[in-house]
């Protein structure tokens, strides 16, 4: 496995070269996402940061497209200058990482307003330094809120599997640190609770990525899927974690997809445990 030293670099490097744009732009929204020129002086009609930050948080994936369109417009609204911007990225970020749950959303949402820009400010380049930065740091995430260090995980790898370069490719900074992350979590040896939570964590992003992580890196996979079957034999894994990693382990083998039979049996047999 990757020493930490070596992905914080790898993930450092992010920050250089060139193709920093995305492929996708809702609907009814054309140009570079450039802040407009305003009044600084008219507060009447703008935005609170408050109401920025609700308006992410209602965002879902079947009205995404729609929930952009408004989440940029408000973001517009808002961001006079580069500061005013840098507010609103720590402010998404930090709703990101308290809901594991709501990465996924959050990823559509952050790929959208990739290329917004303020005072030379760039939405993409902020969310990504404040992944840089807790990645560095991630001990001291996963030790004051596992609950952060699970959100972290799935935006790391969300933002993985759909932000794209102006060339369309991957941003490939993040890949090594998303192997790193999901390696952690899979071989934690913490708390009995909390490494259960931290596996079933793992078991979840990769049925939904796994496929698209073993594509970009085949290498890294088949060393995760190494640790798996190692957790696997490991006396220290419970029966409900077993039953968790076997279903992973015969996913992947399957080329990523059960049939239905086979997932209700582990359906069954975990409910079991």
């Amino acid at each position: 496995m990757a020493t930490t030293a070596e992905s914080s670099r790898d993930l450092a490097y992010r920050g250089r070269g060139r193709g920093r744009g995305i492929r996708t732009i809702p609907e009814g929204l054309t140009g570079p996402l450039r802040r407009p020129n305003v009044n600084v002086g008219n507060e009447e009609s703008r935005q609170t940061l408050e109401e920025v930050t609700r308006r992410m948080q209602l965002a879902t994936m079947e009205t995404i497209e729609e929930d952009a369109t408004q989440v940029i417009n408000m973001v517009r609204n808002y961001s006079v200058t580069g500061k005013d911007l840098q507010e609103v990225a720590s402010k998404f970020y930090k709703v990101t990482l308290d809901n594991s749950k709501y990465g996924i959303v959050a990823a559509e949402l952050a790929k959208r307003m990739a290329n917004f820009e303020v005072e030379g400010a760039k939405f993409r380049n902020l969310i990504l330094k404040l992944l840089q930065s807790d990645f560095i740091k991630r001990d001291v995430l996963r030790r004051d809120s596992m609950n952060q260090w699970l959100g972290f995980v799935t935006f790391l790898i969300e933002l993985l599997a759909v932000l794209r370069t102006q060339s369309g490719d991957i941003l490939k900074a993040l890949l090594k640190p998303s192997f790193v992350s999901l390696t952690e979590l899979l071989t934690s040896t913490d708390d009995t609770l909390l490494a259960e939570e931290e596996l079933e964590h793992c078991v979840g992003v990769l049925k939904r990525r796994g496929q698209f992580l073993q594509e970009q890196d085949t290498a890294s996979m088949e060393c995760l899927m190494k640790a798996l079957r190692d957790k696997i034999l490991d006396v220290q894994t419970s029966a409900y974690g077993r039953c968790l990693l076997l279903e992973l382990l015969e996913m992947s083998c399957r080329g990523w997809g059960l049939s239905d039979d086979i997932k209700e049996y582990y359906k069954e047999t975990i409910t079991r445990h």
